[in-house]
């Protein structure tokens, strides 16, 4: 999974809500004669292509993990929208409404904020304080980018066949997208979910705002090493609020640790195609 992929770049893809940023567009095999394709919008766009860009040196090889599934027929025909990520990455990545649940979520948030810049700093890093604005990020996805998506490219718009997915604050994010606009985003995938931030004020939102199931699906994992080793209690607490809304295991979500995984692309790469495919499939 280390060459990179050929890729529709879409440069400085313009917003009125957050600012420009490259866009990468990949086709399934076969796009030009087949049918309509359903939508994968994915965050941290530079790091699931080309090596060279990732973060890591390593992709999530979301082209060639669909590839394969989709020539096995195992999952429809799917395009991939890659986002790419700015300095302001956590601000954007970080549900609003969830850090504003109470006083207390919004200065356990500063303080992060201010010891993590102080850190990045003295490590010569270049890291901005993040400020909050994932709604207007969501408002660009849905308002802009997927009318975008949908007027230039040959895809099934509808819910069921959009799905919101990444790993780490792109999980968190990707689960905001799942409550925040469920009719437009049905499908989400939350791989190595940074619940801790905010000692899990995430799942206070969760509480009051997940949609109920009628036909949507979510997928949650982690791992057992690096930051993934403090995800578990905040997992089970999430699996449970599924459960009490209504949400079956295996059929509305999937929940799945992975004993020897680490915080990272290789380990995300490894275990894609199984949130792929129940998401994918219909």
């Amino acid at each position: 999974m280390d060459a990179a992929i050929a890729t529709i770049r879409l440069p400085e893809f313009p917003s009125a809500h957050v600012p420009p940023r490259p866009v990468d567009v990949w086709l399934p095999p076969g796009y030009e004669t087949g049918p309509a394709c359903s939508v994968l919008y994915m965050h941290d766009g530079q790091n699931l292509f080309a090596p060279a860009q990732s973060y890591s040196g390593v992709t999530w090889g979301i082209a060639e993990t669909l590839s394969r599934l989709i020539s096995a027929g195992r999952v429809p025909p799917a395009l991939v929208v890659g986002i790419h990520n700015t300095r302001n990455r956590v601000g954007e990545y970080l549900p609003y409404k969830a850090m504003h649940v109470s006083p207390a979520a919004q200065t356990q948030f500063r303080a992060w904020a201010d010891a993590e810049l102080a850190n990045r700093v003295e490590r010569d890093e270049d890291w901005q304080k993040p400020r909050v604005v994932s709604d207007d990020y969501l408002r660009f996805m849905v308002e802009e980018l997927k009318p975008f998506i949908d007027s230039t490219y040959n895809t099934r718009p509808g819910s069921a066949h959009t799905v919101v997915m990444g790993s780490s604050m792109g999980g968190l994010i990707s689960a905001y997208a799942f409550c925040e606009y469920p009719d437009v985003f049905g499908r989400a995938g939350c791989l190595s979910t940074h619940w801790p931030l905010g000692d899990g004020v995430m799942l206070h939102y969760l509480q009051a705002a997940l949609p109920a199931p009628d036909g949507r699906r979510i997928y949650f994992d982690y791992g057992a090493e690096g930051p993934d080793a403090e995800y578990g209690p905040y997992q089970q607490q999430a699996d449970a609020l599924l459960v009490q809304r209504g949400y079956r295991p295996d059929i509305d979500f999937m929940s799945r640790f992975y004993s020897g995984d680490p915080h990272h692309e290789s380990a995300w790469a490894r275990r894609l195609h199984i949130p792929l495919e129940f998401l994918l499939v219909e």
